[in-house]
């Protein structure tokens, strides 16, 4: 997001600004056949602040293709929000996943990888952790289908 409130396209992992709007990307990539679109929101990703909201509530409605929302998700609350309250197809989850989708359901915390670096940094204070099963289950509780797509052979 651009200090008058706009966001641009980057490209290049956040680096090299595509000089286009969010808008416009998004209705180049539909025009140009894109199947799905997936947008990061690269001011949350990493933080595990939660989804930027007003970017997705506003990219959503511009296109009919399904849209991936990417970047923020600290919580399961965060992704059941995004889902709720924006027109967005599906979610990529990394942090969120990355420190707890193979746990014990017994275990407190992840004792190893980069969990203790991870939580020690302020910013990430606010990521819980989650199991793929207690996401399942909290989005079945708010009504959200989860569903395995089956992507066929080959």
């Amino acid at each position: 997001r651009m200090p008058n409130g706009t966001w641009m396209a980057f490209t290049d992992n956040g680096r090299d600004n595509s000089g286009l709007t969010v808008h416009d990307w998004v209705t180049q990539a539909e025009s140009r056949g894109a199947g799905e679109i997936l947008i990061t929101s690269i001011d949350q990703e990493g933080t595990g602040k939660g989804f930027d909201m007003e970017l997705f509530e506003t990219v959503a409605p511009l296109t009919s293709i399904p849209l991936i929302a990417s970047g923020g998700a600290g919580r399961v609350c965060d992704v059941i929000q995004l889902l709720q309250r924006s027109n967005v197809q599906a979610v990529c989850l990394a942090s969120l996943l990355h420190y707890y989708a193979l746990v014990d359901e017994d275990l407190d915390v992840r004792a190893d990888g980069d969990f203790p670096v991870i939580r020690e940094r302020r910013d990430f204070q606010r990521v819980e952790p989650a199991t793929i099963e207690k996401l399942k289950g909290s989005l079945s509780q708010a009504g959200i289908e989860s569903r395995k797509v089956d992507l066929g052979q080959g």
